[in-house]
């Protein structure tokens, strides 16, 4: 996804590298990496807020991951006990007038919606 002020970055979601903020004036690495220690950790599906502040993740078998663009650590991540992604291709989104929502399908079929403000922040 090309971010949302600045074309020059975009952010893409990988099985095998996680998910990742590129500058498209210097392609050879990452600006971010996103995940810090678990950088490597499989992503499907990775979006930038309306501002492009902040961006969310989708990984396989853990619940959606927020971060800020700028920081490869996590500010939050949100968790429902009968969420699941192991199986199947999906996406993540933010919704609400100002992105106050993120929004996630799991393998029991259900869409998930999470308010950010009330996010895990552990």
């Amino acid at each position: 996804m090309f971010h949302p002020v600045d074309n020059n970055f975009m952010i893409t979601a990988n099985a095998k590298e996680g998910a990742a903020l590129w500058d498209n004036r210097s392609q050879r690495m990452p600006v971010v990496r996103y995940g810090g220690d678990d950088a490597s950790q499989s992503c499907m599906s990775v979006r930038f807020n309306a501002t492009g502040t902040l961006l969310l993740a989708l990984r396989r078998r853990l619940p959606p991951i927020l971060y800020s663009t700028v920081d490869q650590d996590p500010i939050c991540q949100f968790y429902n006990q009968d969420y699941y992604n192991s199986c199947t291709m999906k996406t993540c989104t933010f919704a609400g007038p100002f992105d106050e929502y993120v929004l996630s399908g799991s393998d029991d079929f259900n869409l998930y919606v999470w308010r950010v403000q009330d996010a895990d922040r552990k």
